[in-house]
């Protein structure tokens, strides 16, 4: 058997087998190369080793001996082969982000040798780069000691392989530490379980005074000191609108206890308008996302005075030419110009469509045109879905329809951004970023999700309008964000393997796939783009709505 080649059947066999015949019973399985193997108990490593090539059912052996029934749950095992040489001067490009997982590192020195495996990359979460410096750290040594002592860098590939020790014994095959979603199995059932996901995981980490996790270590098993009171409020807006279109008196009591906690701990008043304040600042954005929460909660009446202070200190922030001051505090500031004044115009749209009010109306005219212009001189995507969404919310309440052009003309140039298909890694497929334009930043759960609740719209208008060209572009693009969205959410004891505590895990979504982080908007931003597609693409949650 060339272990290599072998299917997991076959493999879960072979270490059967080892389990049930004498030692002298069993044939060898040669392998070249080093072989790592970690056995887990609920998350938690208690063993791990590197086997040194030969036969690999020996490997196996070494793991299973040490292991004691009912002490492991999972055996993890990683074969390498392909070592290469890497040079100084390639070391960032052969060692960057989307290897992450799929390529280990093995530097040797007369001080030592270390290796970590692909698998056990992600499960650490730990850049390559940071093994080279742990590696130099650990020696005491720097990049000239380390090259005076003969130290050498290489890459490896590596097959993952999880065992689960229970029984019926199964193998499954990683990549990345994580499975491929295939795109031909997303559809509706996709994004319920999607939904479900995130649901159950914003349950999971609303405590009982209503605080949301803002960011979770999986591999560390803790929470980030980050915080941002934008992603919290618009985490508000998400849990709200999960429980009516989900009918759940679960979410929105979360929600309810949620949006008091942030309520509490952020708003402040300073002249006599209504601000949140965290770190420092006050910005527009998390003044618009807070507002945008109360609007929205079934009972916010009991906000509706803080509410008002805070449109009003909107209102101050505008400007006659339609441009936002994007900061209350510090007053000098005025960056962020591409997505805050997109959070204030969704604000003011949802305020529209209950007002409908005429000197509004006439600000959020202005502005969208007065960003317009903007944009198209320097475009960027973080302003497209906050535009898209509150264009298209206004374009459906007023009819103008540059509104709804306008929409099209920024996801027509957004849709582009997706990428897909090879050679790019079958695991990055669906989300957006522009390798041509690195000052968009890099991909992120958070922007695919955003964009796809810009998408959402898009497509929404472009099937009213009976523009078929469009409508095909973007639901495919929605589709494919629908993949990527599924290939981020932690789903089960598989992708999990190296949880701590897999109960605040399940249904969040990584920032990358290579990257296991779990922040507030990865889940918020998605929920909310998803929670608009059943009524674009004609299905139902399931309990009697769409």
């Amino acid at each position: 058997m060339n272990p290599f080649t072998a299917d997991p059947d076959a493999l879960v066999q072979l270490v059967a087998g080892l389990r049930a015949a004498a030692p002298l019973a069993r044939d060898p399985v040669p392998v070249a190369d080093p072989v790592f193997m970690s056995l887990r108990r609920d998350g938690r490593g208690i063993w791990s080793d590197w086997y040194e090539g030969g036969d690999f059912a020996e490997a196996l052996d070494q793991g299973l001996d040490w292991h004691e029934p009912g002490a492991a749950d999972v055996l993890e095992v990683c074969l390498t082969r392909n070592y290469r040489d890497i040079s100084p001067d390639r070391f960032k490009t052969a060692f960057a982000d989307p290897f992450r997982g799929r390529r280990g590192i093995e530097i040797s020195s007369r001080a030592g040798l270390r290796r970590q495996s692909p698998s056990q990359t992600i499960a650490t979460n730990r850049p390559l780069a940071r093994d080279l410096a742990m590696y130099l750290e650990e020696f005491g040594l720097d990049e000239k000691a380390f090259r005076r002592r003969g130290g050498a860098i290489r890459a490896f590939a590596g097959r993952q392989l999880l065992f689960f020790l229970d029984e019926p014994m199964r193998c499954i095959e990683l990549y990345r530490g994580n499975r491929i979603v295939e795109p031909a199995a997303v559809g509706a059932p996709t994004i319920r379980n999607l939904v479900d996901g995130m649901a159950g995981w914003t349950l999971a980490n609303t405590a009982s005074d209503g605080r949301l996790t803002y960011e979770y270590w999986p591999s560390q098993g803790a929470e980030s000191d980050a915080d941002n009171t934008i992603r919290r409020f618009m985490a508000t807006v998400a849990m709200l609108r999960a429980a009516r279109v989900l009918g759940r008196s679960d979410l929105l009591d979360a929600a309810d206890r949620n949006l008091c906690d942030n309520l509490e701990r952020f708003y402040v008043e300073v002249d006599g308008v209504g601000g949140i304040a965290w770190d420092g600042s006050i910005k527009l954005g998390a003044m618009a996302t807070a507002a945008l929460a109360i609007l929205e909660h079934p009972d916010g009446a009991r906000h509706e005075a803080m509410r008002e202070k805070l449109s009003a200190g909107i209102d101050f922030l505008w400007r006659r030419n339609g441009a936002f001051r994007t900061f209350l505090r510090p007053e000098t500031r005025n960056d962020n110009q591409d997505s805050y004044p997109g959070q204030a115009l969704l604000y003011w749209a949802h305020l529209h469509g209950e007002t409908r009010d005429a000197v509004l109306r006439d600000r959020c005219m202005k502005s969208c045109r007065y960003y317009r212009d903007r944009h198209l001189a320097n475009r960027n995507p973080a302003f497209v879905p906050w535009h898209s969404q509150a264009c298209a919310m206004l374009y459906e309440q007023t009819g103008e329809t540059d509104l709804r052009d306008w929409v099209f003309e920024m996801n027509d140039w957004l849709v582009p951004m997706q990428q897909w298909g090879a050679p790019l890694a079958p695991d990055l497929w669906g989300r957006f970023v522009d390798p041509r334009r690195p000052k968009f930043g890099p991909s992120h759960a958070s922007a695919t999700g955003a964009f796809l609740a810009g998408l959402a719209d898009a497509l929404k208008l472009a099937r009213y309008a009976g523009d078929a060209t469009r409508a095909a572009l973007y639901e495919r693009a929605v589709w494919r964000a629908v993949r990527s969205l599924r290939q981020l959410q932690f789903v089960d004891a598989v992708d999990t393997f190296y949880a701590r505590q897999r109960e605040r895990v399940l249904g969040g979504l990584r920032t990358e796939t290579y990257d296991n982080r779990i922040r507030v908007d990865n889940v918020q931003h998605g929920l909310i783009g998803l929670l608009k597609l059943p009524d674009v693409l004609g299905f139902s949650f399931g309990n009697g709505r769409s």
